[in-house]
């Protein structure tokens, strides 16, 4: 039995990039990546919805779902647009713990392991106090306590400063806020001027010589130390 005229075969798929029938395409990137897409008309406009990528999705289940969403479009509704509302309000459902996991999987991974162990300190105490709240409704007020509750020295206060402006950097990025809840916030408006930083003291080699046999006048390692400053 012969082949339906128009539709696409596995082995079509690993050599070109093919339409199916009724609207269905296979589409290869620059990047060499593969997916679905399902061209439709709707209000008098071409429109495309993403099925989703090949192999993971094979030609039996796209060919499914675009039959499904075909149905949709002869019933007057919009797919594409459907799926767009969608993933806006998934987004907006975000909470900053589901911001810091991506965070870390995308952005943490890449940097210094230094720095992935002092950024990652601090984001467990962002989401230790914010994590349950969602990322749009985080204003400056919530990151100002965060801040002041932590109790911590002026330069850890700073590092989980720097560390939650990136994380909402990043939520800016994936455009699920339009604008950074950190942006204008001052450590020193918080907590105050950074306390100078203590000046190593110096001794002589005499201050040095005298500090030994005070300190340890019966030890054979302090003399040879008192030697060793001669």
């Amino acid at each position: 039995m012969g082949r339906d005229k128009g539709h696409l075969t596995d082995l079509q798929l690993r050599h070109s990039i093919k339409a199916d029938s009724d609207g269905l395409t296979f589409t290869l990137s620059a990047a060499g990546v593969a997916g679905w897409i399902l061209r439709y008309r709707h209000g008098g406009r071409r429109r495309e919805l993403t099925i989703g990528r090949y192999p993971d999705i094979g030609l039996a289940e796209a060919r499914g779902i675009a039959t499904l969403k075909r149905a949709e479009v002869q019933q007057g509704r919009n797919p594409a647009a459907e799926k767009q509302k969608a993933k806006a309000t998934a987004a907006r459902d975000w909470t900053v713990r589901d911001l810091a996991k991506d965070y870390r999987a995308k952005k943490l991974v890449s940097l210094a392991h230094s720095t992935q162990v002092s950024y990652g300190r601090q984001l467990k105490r962002a989401e230790k106090k914010l994590g349950a709240l969602t990322v749009r409704e985080i204003e400056a007020s919530d990151v100002v306590a965060l801040i002041e509750g932590a109790g911590l020295t002026w330069g850890e206060a700073n590092m989980l400063l720097i560390t939650t402006k990136c994380l909402f950097t990043h939520a800016c990025g994936k455009r699920l806020i339009n604008a950074n809840p950190c942006h204008g916030i001052m450590l020193s408006a918080l907590l105050g001027e950074r306390p100078a930083r203590r000046q190593r003291l110096m001794l002589t080699r005499e201050e040095l010589k005298l500090l030994a046999v005070v300190v340890m006048p019966h030890s054979s390692e302090n003399a040879g130390a008192a030697r060793a400053c001669t």
